[in-house]
């Protein structure tokens, strides 16, 4: 396998290619402090499904949580235009 600015690309014998990301990944799960979870799915989220903040909503201050919410998104969306294009939508709704 080769990697290409962070890409590792996997070249099979019937011509396909895959595309990884794994630094990537386990960076972001770092930064929002899942890098230990086991509630991580591995598919994306349904597109029939609308994101929407909730009345009683408390902020991620309050929640505990204490990471940059931009530069996550900006890390999945890099994640998502480069090598998952399945999860552009996702992303988006966040």
């Amino acid at each position: 396998p080769s990697d290409y600015v962070g890409v590792n690309i996997k070249h099979f014998k019937n011509g396909s290619y895959e595309f990884t990301q794994q630094a990537l990944i386990e960076a972001i799960l770092d930064d929002v402090g899942l890098a230990s979870s086991f509630k991580i799915k591995r598919i994306p989220m349904s597109s029939s499904k609308y994101l929407h903040l909730h009345v009683n909503s408390i902020t991620f201050s309050e929640a505990g949580f204490a990471f940059n919410y931009c530069s996550v998104i900006g890390k999945l969306n890099y994640f998502a235009q480069t090598s998952r294009p399945d999860i552009i939508f996702a992303v988006h709704q966040l």
